[in-house]
């Protein structure tokens, strides 16, 4: 793992998730705290029943820690939400996420990341129910909006379940953000550039990470020449946002971290 994360001198912030370790939130960020600069706090379950946010001295620890170490951080959502949901579920989907944001809020977050459920729509909807979905979905958005007061933060992220162009029409008159997740786009067999390039000016955060047969693996995985492309794009746009490394242990976040130092090192000896 290089020495000192800020000399990679990217155009974007360089981050991975909170579950590197074994263990909890907290001591993953202390962990993770000098070796990059964002980090994903995962809240994929929102149970009623049992009590996963962090309570306030977390919250002020990794606030401090943030602070200490120029650090970011982005939030992803519950992926049990299943938003945008429908009439009485689109309620408790709402309810679930806001627990959420209003539990990290005081950490200033650079982007909620949402999941929005295609699982309700057929493999090729008509144009009529993509469009009640699409419809249903910015509801939905719209009533978290409520909660992070700036939808800009509000970063809805591509899944491998349906096209990424069936987000578009979401983005049309709204002010909320997108996370593009360049391994689920691997996962489909898709190139990642064209949508990539597409929605960078809206893109808040952008996820990557390896994909054999699964997703969620190091970088090193991958043709190297598939993720410099991925990261000359973003140079050459001068995206500003987050780039998280999206793995959850150690071996696979050293990997991946040499990955961009040696596509670091090629573009900078190109110019």
């Amino acid at each position: 793992m290089i020495s000192n994360i800020d000399d990679f001198k990217f155009s974007f912030r360089v981050g991975t998730t909170s579950y590197i370790l074994p263990d909890d939130i907290l001591a993953n960020v202390r962990f993770l705290a000098d070796k990059v600069q964002d980090i994903e706090l995962l809240f994929f379950e929102v149970d009623d029943d049992k009590n996963v946010l962090p309570p306030s001295a977390t919250v002020r620890e990794l606030q401090a820690i943030a602070g200490d170490y120029n650090l970011t951080y982005t939030v992803h959502l519950p992926l049990d939400s299943q938003l945008p949901g429908v009439q009485g579920e689109r309620y408790s989907s709402t309810i679930k996420t806001a627990r959420v944001i209003n539990a990290t809020s005081v950490l200033n977050p650079w982007a909620y990341i949402l999941h929005l459920d295609g699982h309700q729509l057929p493999p090729d909807p008509a144009p009529d129910q993509l469009k009640r979905w699409q419809d249903e979905c910015v509801y939905a958005l719209r009533m978290i909006g409520q909660h992070t007061g700036e939808a800009g933060k509000i970063a809805v992220e591509n899944t491998e379940h349906y096209p990424p162009e069936w987000l578009d029409p979401i983005f049309s008159g709204a002010s909320f953000s997108r996370c593009v997740d360049i391994g689920h786009l691997w996962l489909a067999g898709l190139n990642p550039l064209p949508p990539l390039i597409r929605s960078l000016p809206r893109i808040r955060v952008v996820h990557i990470h390896g994909v054999v047969v699964r997703d969620h693996r190091s970088l090193d995985v991958m043709p190297e020449k598939n993720v410099e492309a991925v990261v000359h794009t973003l140079l050459e746009n001068r995206f500003s946002g987050v780039l998280t490394l999206e793995i959850f242990n150690e071996s696979d976040l050293r990997s991946s971290l040499a990955v961009l130092e040696r596509i670091r090192r090629r573009l900078w000896d190109a110019d």
